[in-house]
């Protein structure tokens, strides 16, 4: 079996080294920017889970003190009008407060700071 050896001139080596060495850095970079992609969306996930349980809790609030300001009112209107409908609407509004109270505590019980 012969051997054929080429030795290139010079300056084509350096060249073919520049471009295997920029080759390899192209490829690297395209695998960080591939891993950098994964984790941007993985904590684009969360982040969408964490503002979705914000709006949760914002909404669970909002909830109850709507409630809260419905049962006010009827118990106003029966101490102050002395009509059996407002009696109704006060016992209606006040046994919706403790589920919304429920899952108010609920939805706030990953958070000390919350409880």
């Amino acid at each position: 079996m012969v051997r054929v050896r080429l030795k290139l001139p010079s300056s084509e080596g350096r060249v073919a080294r520049w471009l295997v060495a920029f080759m390899t850095l192209g490829f690297i970079a395209l695998a960080a920017a591939a891993i950098a992609i994964g984790w941007i969306t993985v904590r684009n996930r969360t982040y969408t889970a964490e503002i979705l349980h914000t709006q949760d809790v914002r909404q669970a609030i909002a909830t109850l003190q709507i409630q809260m300001e419905q049962s006010e009112t009827a118990r106003r209107g029966y101490i102050l009008a002395g009509k059996p409908l407002f009696a109704t609407a006060y016992a209606r509004t006040a046994g919706n407060l403790v589920p919304s109270i429920r899952t108010l505590r609920h939805l706030t019980r990953d958070n000390p700071r919350q409880g």
